[in-house]
């Protein structure tokens, strides 16, 4: 078997080649400052990687990236953003027992019953 055809890894179904690592850093060199998503949109259609509805796989192939770069095989750029996400920066739950008696933002206690009753229709308007 050719060197360079042997595989690397299989992720995913895809099995990565040697080949396929130096298509990868040509089009990290050939477009420098570009985001990784653009560098795996770009891998995808060299590659023809899509989903079954036929949209590019660029979600994957970006995770196939940072696997690559974990293990040294390539450099990627700098990411541009960091996305929030507000389950990595949320509260820690409370404990059974803490704090029972919170105040709201106006300084109140929470309210813990709310009394319901009913009205008739004969006193609306």
């Amino acid at each position: 078997m050719n060197k360079a055809m042997e595989t690397i890894l299989k992720y995913r179904g895809r099995c990565v080649s040697q080949d396929d690592i130096a298509t990868i850093k040509k089009v990290i060199d050939s477009f420098p400052g570009s985001s990784r998503r653009y560098i795996s949109q770009e891998l995808c259609r060299i590659w023809d990687w899509r989903q079954p509805n036929g949209f590019l796989k660029d979600m994957v192939c970006r995770s196939l990236l940072l696997l690559l770069e974990s293990r040294g095989f390539i450099e990627l750029p700098p990411r541009k953003c960091t996305p929030n996400n507000p389950l990595a920066n949320r509260r820690k739950p409370e404990k059974a027992g803490e704090n029972r008696r919170r105040r709201n933002a106006f300084g109140m206690q929470a309210v813990r019953y709310i009394r319901l009753t009913g009205s008739s229709s004969k006193n609306l308007p």
